[in-house]
């Protein structure tokens, strides 16, 4: 029980990775066929995946500092628990990989919006799920953190 404990966010993780890439390697006969690629809607799509990039982003820059206040108030305290502390790192790794992708995306959108739906395109489209699941991973790990610190 140990190992799925200490491993269950990489393994989730992983999943999600293939089903997705997987996904989107399906349906790239049908986006080759189809592109919509007239200037509204690549803009629309530009706005619409940079804006959802955006907020992963700004939830990510509020959440590593809330994180690295537990880890600052574990560090002051004596009895706090280790469990916690621990939670709130792997919380913040998540969190790095989260804002990783979504950095990726904000750079590569401009530029590939210019010729591409980049809602339909592989390159915009694979790096932007996994920014949310890391996102989702990583509150997980922080809300185990809080919820050990508090009842433990």
């Amino acid at each position: 029980m140990s190992y799925l404990y200490q491993w269950w966010d990489i393994i989730v993780f992983l999943l999600f990775a293939v089903f997705h890439v997987g996904g989107w390697l399906e349906i790239r006969s049908k986006l080759i066929t189809d592109p919509l690629n007239c200037r509204d809607e690549r803009e629309f799509a530009a706005s619409a995946l940079n804006n959802a990039s955006v907020a992963g982003v700004t939830a990510v820059s509020i959440l590593i500092p809330a994180s690295l206040l537990m880890i600052q108030l574990g560090a002051e305290r004596t009895g706090f628990p280790s469990r916690a502390l621990e939670d709130v790192f792997r919380a913040s790794l998540w969190f790095l990989l989260s804002l990783a992708f979504g950095l990726f995306l904000l750079f590569l959108i401009p530029m590939r919006s210019q010729k591409y739906n980049v809602v339909r395109d592989l390159l915009t489209g694979i790096p932007f799920g996994p920014q949310l699941a890391a996102l989702l991973i990583g509150m997980i790990w922080l809300v185990a953190g809080i919820y050990t610190a508090v009842y433990s």
